[in-house]
């Protein structure tokens, strides 16, 4: 949904929309139902410090006055940090919205725990920025958004018909929370059964390769047995990704 640029620490990340598990895996993550770029309000974004890329590992080295650059189809909007602060995971204030706009970067704190949090903020900067946009006005609606059920896909939105009247308004959508990054020390437990499959492969190539190298030069063993074993390893971190704590 958009492009995030944080040239003091070295951040060039694309921002997706959401900010469950799954969605955090992919790099930054805008948190539903806060201001989009580049629109009056509090733009949220939430990122990891140690595990998935780390977009944010280095974001309490920010100082005010560093430049935060995000770029969306609307234009390129930069903020400029005002300060840091540490909050309880409880602490959703800093979420809320904003009559200017702003930028806000969670994270979790300090590196390799969820304990607390790390909040960076951000006022508008209107001289190096494209023009500001107006919030989008909703016209009157005839059906009430809902959450999609739990078998679609995480952050679908589906409709269902109105049970208030007419014209009445939408329902608000659901108040951001900074806890999503304490959600367990497992990410996802069908990883184990993937892991426990190219552990085997791993396993196979290695044992082939050495008995291989019992009948021809080990170095020409290793070079047969090199390309199979790197793709299974590849594939073997992959799930070991997939179990690392969201938290971190």
């Amino acid at each position: 949904m958009a492009k995030i640029e944080i040239p003091r620490i070295g951040v060039d990340w694309i921002v997706v929309e959401g900010v469950e598990v799954a969605d955090l895996r992919k790099g930054p993550g805008h948190y539903p139902g806060t201001a989009l770029p580049g629109v009056r309000g509090n733009v949220a974004i939430a990122g990891h410090r140690t595990t998935y890329g780390a977009p944010f590992q280095d974001i309490n080295e920010l100082d005010p006055g560093d430049e935060i650059i995000l770029t969306s189809v609307t234009g390129r909007y930069v903020y400029r940090v005002t300060g840091t602060q540490i909050v309880s995971p409880s602490e959703t204030s800093v979420l809320a919205p904003s009559e200017e706009p702003i930028l806000t970067l969670t994270s979790c704190h300090p590196e390799y725990s969820a304990r607390e949090r790390i909040i960076v903020s951000a006022a508008f900067d209107a001289a190096a920025s494209s023009p500001l946009l107006e919030p989008a006005t909703a016209p009157p609606a005839t059906t009430t958004p809902t959450l999609a059920p739990a078998t679609t896909t995480p952050g679908e939105v589906t409709t269902v018909p109105a049970t208030t009247q007419p014209d009445s308004p939408a329902v608000a959508p659901p108040a951001p929370d900074l806890n999503t990054f304490g959600q367990g020390w497992v990410s996802d437990d069908k990883a184990w059964a993937h892991l426990a499959f190219w552990g085997t492969i791993l396993t196979a190539i290695a044992v082939g390769a050495w008995l291989l190298g019992k009948r021809i030069p080990q170095w020409a063993a290793a070079l047969i047995g090199i390309v199979p074993f790197t793709i299974a390893l590849y594939f073997f971190f992959d799930n070991v990704n997939r179990l690392l704590p969201p938290n971190l």
